[in-house]
């Protein structure tokens, strides 16, 4: 096993589900949130909407600095606040504070981790397809073979 891998890697050895548990796309999840807040805030007047917009096109995880966010972690010990920085930076001084805005870390952590698990139901739902077909196959594939029964 590589040094980097997780004990559990073998249990679902699809390359997909194993994608979905990464930091990034974790944190990805998480700016999902924070931008779709942002976004019913402005619907609901309570941010302006030019803030929304500006916060939901910076809510993307390629475009913040992910040593950044991962030092920030490590000297807060804070799942998200390193995260909820980066974003208000890259949303600029005139709309950074309004990133996260009346929210709490589990407001944003668990709905995120919800549309991970998610992602990851529709990824076992397409795999138990692709084994129910390959059953689908092998039973008629079977059909009439003689077999010994039980008595």
């Amino acid at each position: 096993m590589q040094a980097d891998a997780r004990f559990t890697d073998g249990r679902v050895p699809d390359s997909t589900i194993r994608s979905l548990f990464t930091d990034e796309y974790r944190w990805q999840k998480w700016l999902d949130v924070e931008a779709a807040l942002a976004l019913s805030e402005a619907q609901h007047g309570i941010i302006p909407h030019k803030a929304a917009k500006t916060i939901k096109s910076a809510a993307h995880i390629q475009q913040l600095d992910i040593k950044r966010i991962r030092k920030g972690i490590e000297k807060t010990s804070h799942p998200l606040m390193a995260l909820v920085t980066e974003l208000s930076n890259a949303t600029g001084k005139e709309y950074g504070g309004y990133v996260h805005w009346g929210a709490t870390t589990q407001n944003i952590t668990q709905t995120g981790d919800a549309l991970l698990l998610r992602d990851a139901h529709h990824v076992f739902l397409k795999l138990l397809g692709k084994i129910f077909a390959e059953m689908e196959v092998l039973a008629l594939k079977g059909q009439s073979m003689v077999c010994a029964g039980r008595t």
